[in-house]
């Protein structure tokens, strides 16, 4: 059955916990972000780069990262997350013969040198953060100069249906950034050239509870308002009748908005100031693999 991914960011220790949860299924549900990385690894073909330093920022459970170091298998591959559960899924996968490397990190305060990263790739991370415009600033940090960025997110008519039977709860689905939005952030950013597009995809589901529970598989726990949760037999029966559906269709359709973005980084931008007691990862050392 295909997948939706969630959109509404929630507060971060609920959001850690729920890709807690959800690490050790999250690649068999995970069909939308599924195609979507084949859809960025062709783009990527396309550009034909030659980086020497490759930077995968939300890498999950690293089935993205994987693919970028079999397209470049000479570069220094290196996947962030913030979740230590799908960090551990990602290093579980990688397979005796793989090369890339691991780190915990946050999108906003990346433990990397300014200038230090050939290629920066994100897929279904910014959508978390509600504003990325921190994440965009450490990406512009760390990127060197002429530098490819490239990611893919939820737009704002995703889960459209579900925004509109909510609202009968009371309860908010707030939208992602659009794309004027992220084109704008990205060049306040430090970047240029920002090239972004949409796609759309149409799922269907039995039933509001099967969307509900791909959206538990994906770690999308988190669709609350005011601190109340999506259970309770009354307002999930609300939340059902609410749902917008065609007479002549017995299943729900849920609508998910994929926007790609490719940029390149521009001058240098504003170095974020070092906390003394961060630890900052040398690529050099991450490079060389132990006896």
């Amino acid at each position: 059955m295909s997948t939706v991914p969630p959109v509404l960011p929630p507060p971060r220790r609920r959001l850690g916990r729920a890709f807690a949860r959800a690490a050790g299924r999250y690649d068999a549900a995970a069909v939308v972000q599924q195609r979507v990385e084949a859809e960025l690894d062709a783009r990527l073909e396309e550009a034909r780069l030659t980086p020497a330093v490759v930077l995968d920022v939300g890498t999950g459970t690293g089935r993205a990262l994987r693919q970028l170091k079999k397209r470049y298998r000479r570069a220094l591959v290196l996947g962030v997350d913030l979740s230590m559960a799908m960090l551990a899924e990602a290093r579980r996968k990688r397979g005796f013969l793989s090369t890339f490397e691991l780190a915990r990190a946050d999108a906003a305060a990346l433990p990397l040198r300014a200038e230090s990263v050939d290629l920066g790739c994100s897929s279904f991370l910014l959508h978390w953060l509600g504003d990325p415009a921190a994440a965009f600033a450490e990406l512009a940090r760390v990127l060197r100069p002429g530098a490819t960025l490239q990611f893919a997110t939820l737009g704002p008519d995703s889960l459209n249906e579900l925004r509109e039977a909510l609202a009968v709860t009371g309860e908010a689905l707030p939208a992602p950034p659009d794309l004027e939005a992220l084109g704008g952030a990205l060049m306040r950013a430090g970047f240029r050239n920002p090239v972004l597009d949409v796609d759309r995809y149409r799922l269907t589901y039995a039933g509001v509870p099967e969307l509900l529970r791909d959206l538990r598989a994906n770690g999308g726990l988190a669709l609350r308002a005011g601190g109340r949760g999506l259970g309770g037999r009354a307002r999930l029966a609300a939340i059902a009748a609410a749902y917008p559906r065609l007479p002549s269709e017995p299943r729900i359709g849920a609508t998910i908005e994929v926007i790609y973005a490719r940029a390149e980084r521009d001058s240098a931008p504003a170095r974020r100031a070092v906390d003394p007691s961060e630890v900052v990862v040398s690529l050099d050392r991450l490079g060389r693999r132990r006896p």
